[in-house]
Order: C-alpha cells, then sequence, then structure tokens
C-alpha cells in the first residue's frame, strides 16, 4: 500500500483532474449562457471527494494498492454514501441534478485519464450495467462525457 505523502499527492492530482475537466464543461456552458448550472458545477466541484481527507476510514483504507478486504469495501461504500457525485448516494439515480452528473462524468474521465482506460467504453458498456439510469439521465451523460473528448464520442442508442 502507498504511503500517506504519495496518497496525498494522489487525491490532489485526481482532484485537480475533476476540476480541470469541469473548466472544459464550465466554458462550454458559458459559451451557451449557462452561468447558472456553470455556478453550481464550480460549487460541487470544489469540493469534490473532500472526505477522503476527512473521513479517517476513507483516508485509512480507501487508496490505490490497498487490500480489496472488508475495510476497503466499508470505506468504498461511506465514499459512496457521502458524495452526491456517485449514483450509489441516492435511492434512484434518477434524482440526480445536472451539476452532480457533471461532476459524476468528470469524476469518470479524471479516473479514466489516471487509469490510462476507455473513457467511451465506460461510458458505453458500465454505466449501463451498473447504473439504472433513464433516456433523459443517459442522455445528460452523454452529452456532458461528449464535451470532455476530442474525438467523436459513439452514442449508444437510448
Amino acid at each position: 500500500m502507498i504511503d500517506d505523502v504519495e496518497h496525498l499527492k494522489r487525491v490532489i492530482r485526481h482532484m485537480d483532474g475533476v476540476r480541470n475537466a469541469a473548466m472544459i464543461i464550465i466554458d462550454k456552458l458559458l459559451d451557451d449562457g449557462d452561468i447558472d448550472l456553470s455556478c453550481r458545477v464550480i460549487s460541487e466541484v470544489n469540493k469534490h471527494d473532500i472526505s477522503k481527507l476527512l473521513s479517517s476510514k476513507e483516508w485509512r483504507y480507501l487508496r490505490d494498492g490497498a487490500d480489496i478486504n472488508e475495510k476497503f469495501k466499508d470505506a468504498l461504500s461511506h465514499h459512496r454514501y457521502a458524495n452526491k457525485h456517485h449514483p450509489e448516494y441516492y435511492k434512484d439515480c434518477n434524482m440526480m441534478s445536472h451539476e452532480n452528473i457533471i461532476e459524476m462524468v468528470c469524476d469518470w474521465y479524471a479516473r479514466s485519464c489516471e487509469k490510462g482506460t476507455d473513457f467511451n467504453k465506460w461510458i458505453d458498456e458500465e454505466v449501463p450495467k451498473r447504473f439504472e439510469f433513464d433516456t433523459h439521465h443517459l442522455y445528460l451523460i452523454h452529452k456532458y462525457a461528449g464535451m470532455l473528448i476530442t474525438e467523436p464520442f459513439r452514442w449508444i442508442k437510448i
């Protein structure tokens, strides 16, 4: 397992990655004149994953290289149920606000960049398997994800 200094550096880099991705979307929202949503997104992403720093169980057990054991699973569950950008926070993930959807998409994008995984594939294949988003929310996910990528997004039929 990584030490505390490296863990903090990785958390900070992730938080910065989410904010940087959000700024790409915010710039496009502002071009469309959506100041209200832009302000709400800024407010949310500036608190992104703060529970990783404030919760002792998340700090201690939710880190790269940690053993996937009960303590890790408990910390992950705590994280998901403490943060509105995780679909698991809601009884019905279709209750997510636009700003939380944007933060969620930016979170997925940042993790994809960090891990070198395929962001399009995650959206196309994993999201429908893991979450029960309705057509409208899938549209929003694709819309905001499409704002982050330079290649044309492979829209799935919804």
